[in-house]
């Protein structure tokens, strides 16, 4: 690790990757929840009549916010994989 000092941008960085990674992270639980309303809640309670018929229309919006949650999801991957060469400029050398 190089002795100076960290510079300022450096930090702004990693702050900026960290909350592109948790609000990733947080996409991933919603496309999770969506796709499991979508395609076994809604159909197991309305099957068994626990729930009114007129939910299953729901199911179709459950699914296209699966999509939009995993896609801004993998997007936001993708911005914080841009942000994790700060790290290779703090650490120089791969750890074993």
């Amino acid at each position: 690790m190089d002795p100076h000092p960290l510079a300022l941008p450096i930090w702004d960085q990693l702050d900026t990757g960290l909350i592109f990674f948790w609000i990733a992270l947080f996409m991933m639980v919603a496309t999770a929840v969506s796709f499991l309303l979508a395609h076994a809640i809604i159909p197991s309670l309305v099957g068994t009549r626990d729930l009114p018929q007129g939910f299953a229309r729901l199911r179709p919006v459950f699914y296209a916010a699966t999509i939009v949650a995993l896609l801004l999801a993998l997007f936001l991957y993708y911005i914080t994989w841009e942000t994790v060469s700060v790290y290779l400029e703090i650490y120089p050398r791969k750890w074993i």
